[in-house]
C-alpha cells in the first residue's frame, strides 16, 4: 500500500484494505500469519493503517496448499482498497496461482505366489493438478524393494525410463495435465524359498505428490505341499507281495473246485 496523496493517513483516519480468501480456501489453509496488525474474520483479512505521504507499507500473509489437492486447483485472490484507494493499474489487485499436484499408486498381479513364480508390479503416476510437470520440474516416485528381495530377485525389466539402484527403483519425468504414466516391473520368487515368505512393497511419491488408491501391496509366498507319507517299503516289493497273495488265493479256489468235483463223482 502506497500513500500517493498529499495528506497522511493516520490511526484516526487510516488507509484500509481487505482481502477475501474465498477463492483460496477451497484449495488451501490460511496460516494465521498476516503482518502489520491484520484482522481475520474468515474468509476476509482486513488492515487499517497509518501511512505518511509518499510512504509505502508491505502486507504479507501465507496459505498452505492442501495435500492431497482439493478445490478447483486455482488460488484466485483479490485485494480491495477502501474509500479513497485504488488499484495501481488494471489487474494489479488480482492474482491467480494454479496448483500442481500428482498422485502415485501401486498394484500387484497376484496376492499369493510360489517358488519360481513371476510377480508383476504396476506403478501409476497421474497428474491431478492444473500445471504440467516438465523434465526440469518433474513428478517422481521411489520404490524400495528391500522387503521383496529377501524372497525374490528383481528381473531388471522396469519400463518407461525407471532406473534401479539396489534396492530402490526410481522414476522421474514430465507429465501433462491429466496424463498418467505406468511403470511395470517384475520379480521372480527364489527357488528354493528364502526370506520371510512375504513380498511387502510400497511406492513413495516425491515432493508435491500424494498416494492415490493404494501405495503399498503385499504378496504371500506359499510353501510347496509336503510329500505323501510312505511306509519306506520298495513299491516293487509291495507289488510283488500282492501278486504272490493273489496267486495263493487263486490256487486255493482251484483246489476247492477240484475237491467239490471229486465229491460229486463219488
Amino acid at each position: 500500500m502506497t500513500n500517493t496523496g498529499a495528506a497522511a493517513f493516520t490511526a484516526d483516519a487510516p488507509a484500509t484494505v481487505s482481502d477475501d480468501l474465498s477463492g483460496v480456501l477451497d484449495d488451501a489453509t490460511y496460516n494465521g500469519d498476516a503482518s502489520n496488525g491484520a484482522t481475520y474474520a474468515a474468509p476476509i483479512l482486513s488492515w487499517s493503517l497509518a501511512i505518511p505521504v509518499e510512504d509505502s507499507v508491505t502486507l504479507t500473509y501465507s496459505v498452505t496448499v492442501n495435500a492431497p489437492a482439493t478445490g478447483d486447483l486455482d488460488l484466485a485472490n483479490a485485494v480491495t482498497p477502501g474509500d479513497g484507494g485504488e488499484c495501481l493499474e488494471e489487474g494489479s489487485c488480482v492474482t491467480n496461482t494454479p496448483i500442481s499436484a500428482y498422485e502415485v499408486s501401486k498394484s500387484v498381479d497376484t496376492e499369493t505366489t510360489a517358488a519360481g513364480q513371476k510377480v508383476t508390479y504396476t506403478i501409476a503416476i497421474g497428474n491431478t493438478g492444473a500445471v504440467a510437470y516438465t523434465d526440469e520440474t518433474p513428478a517422481s516416485s521411489t520404490d524400495d524393494l528391500s522387503e521383496v528381495l529377501d524372497d525374490a530377485t528383481y528381473n531388471g525389466d522396469a519400463t518407461n525410463g525407471a532406473t534401479y539402484t539396489a534396492p530402490v527403483l526410481s522414476w522421474a519425468g514430465a507429465l501433462e495435465v491429466g496424463q498418467v504414466v505406468s511403470v511395470t516391473y517384475s520379480v521372480t520368487v527364489n527357488d528354493p524359498l528364502t526370506g520371510d515368505r512375504e513380498l511387502v512393497n510400497a511406492v513413495l511419491p516425491g515432493d508435491g505428490g500424494a498416494c492415490g488408491d493404494a501405495c503399498s501391496v503385499t504378496t504371500t509366498v506359499t510353501p510347496p505341499a509336503p510329500p505323501l507319507a510312505t511306509t519306506g517299503l520298495n513299491p516293487w516289493i509291495v507289488g510283488g507281495g500282492l501278486g504272490v497273495a493273489t496267486l495263493a488265493i487263486l490256487a486255493g479256489l482251484a483246489l476247492l473246485l477240484v475237491r467239490r468235483r471229486q465229491n460229486i463223482t463219488e
